[in-house]
């Protein structure tokens, strides 16, 4: 999905690397999330499932006479 919307914005060549799950705890360490977010994510997702629940990614895309 994401390389066909970059390809419409004219990048020639995309590279996804360093690509990982996330755990919900790690999660924590970012101020979009409120505390009583995360404490309903916690309640709502199934612990077995926690360790992976959001995967990043960084992107890199590059076009024509662009570094």
């Amino acid at each position: 999905m994401f390389g066909e919307k970059a390809a419409k914005g004219g990048f020639k060549t995309i590279e996804v690397f360093d690509r990982r799950s996330m755990t919900l705890d790690e999660l924590a360490v970012y101020p979009l999330f409120t505390p009583e977010f995360l404490a309903w994510l916690k309640r709502s997702i199934p612990p077995a499932q926690q360790d992976r629940i959001i995967y990043t990614a960084h992107i890199r895309g590059k076009k024509d006479g662009h570094v």
